[in-house]
């Protein structure tokens, strides 16, 4: 309800006496003042927590140190202040929550509505992850974990000759398996990269079941050139290559554990491949004034022999299947 001002008149008008009803209409208003701010009169048997107000001795006091038994007034605890001191100022009013906001400014109702639903609403958080989850949800850091140690790591898959290996497990189940890309046999490092059969007859050149049989060069040198260069013999080296060459001959020349491939290399000894190697005519020393064979003759990358040419099978898809089909013979005990 709103005061009612009494207009007061000085005597001799006698409409406006002092009387006790007019003296509790002050007190009332005073009182109903009073309460419309929320503050009371100090007391001792109160306890004030920090940011309380009391009135003490027709003043306005905040709270500064918690009060948690009641005790005579200490102004120590409290701090003198005003009505429109207390209120917040128009001016700190913000309309928008960024990182220079500050302490001072307080900000409207919208601007904290619009900050809030930036962020996720914590009832989409769930602790676990499946094929039901949805969009809206987003998962608890430990959810993750979980979720990925359930998973196989990463596989490495190779094979040689009829055996399948994979390289990297350390679960002991597959929820799926998908085998991709183009399967070709790997050139084993062992294996002879030479094809002597390669070589044409000449007059003074006979081929016979990966043999060469040198007679009748009339080269005082002792030397048999095969009129075949390196990468015909050998499609499958590259530049870069180190090959380890080594034959068996019958010849008697003093050159005859010699080739000659733009430089002359012993028989067991390394070659690395260049351009001009792969280019040059392949030459073996022997055959003159006598009838030279020579045979077992490799161009290999290593020691390890392997002299298989046999490709895994006639097609990519067919390589495919029986690829597939060895994983199952493997994993058949654990595949789910």
């Amino acid at each position: 309800m709103s005061y009612e001002k009494t207009n007061w008149q000085d005597l001799p008008n006698t409409s406006t006496p002092i009387n006790a009803t007019r003296l509790n209409k002050m007190e009332t208003g005073i009182a109903d003042a009073n309460g419309m701010i929320g503050v009371t009169t100090y007391s001792s048997n109160s306890t004030y927590a920090v940011g309380d107000y009391c009135v003490y001795n027709n003043k306005l006091y905040r709270c500064i140190t918690a009060i948690t038994t009641g005790e005579a007034f200490n102004s120590s605890k409290w701090t003198e202040t005003t009505v429109m001191n207390e209120k917040e100022s128009i001016l700190n009013k913000t309309t928008s929550i960024s990182s220079s906001s500050t302490n001072t400014q307080y900000p409207s109702a919208k601007a904290v509505y619009d900050q809030l639903t930036t962020k996720e609403n914590l009832s989409n958080k769930t602790t676990s992850i499946s094929s039901s989850s949805t969009d809206t949800q987003y998962p608890s850091a430990k959810a993750v974990q979980t979720a990925l140690d359930t998973k196989q790591d990463n596989l490495e898959l190779s094979g040689q000759g009829n055996n399948i290996t994979l390289n990297g497990t350390s679960k002991n189940k597959f929820t799926k398996l998908v085998v991709k890309g183009k399967t070709e046999q790997e050139l084993l490092s062992g294996k002879n990269q030479a094809n002597i059969n390669a070589i044409q007859n000449t007059s003074i050149i006979t081929v016979t079941n990966d043999t060469l049989v040198l007679a009748n060069n009339t080269n005082s040198m002792g030397y048999t050139n095969t009129s075949k260069k390196l990468i015909q013999i050998c499609p499958n080296l590259q530049v870069g290559d180190t090959v380890i060459v080594s034959f068996k001959t019958t010849s008697n020349s003093n050159y005859k554990d010699l080739i000659y491939l733009d430089a002359s290399f012993e028989n067991g000894g390394t070659i690395e491949i260049t351009q001009a190697r792969l280019d040059s005519f392949l030459v073996f020393y022997g055959g003159y004034n006598e009838t030279a064979v020579i045979s077992e003759f490799m161009i290999r990358k290593s020691t390890v022999t392997d002299t298989s040419y046999e490709p895994y099978c006639r097609t990519e898809f067919q390589a495919l299947i029986q690829i597939i089909r060895r994983l199952y013979i493997m994993l058949v005990g654990i595949w789910i």
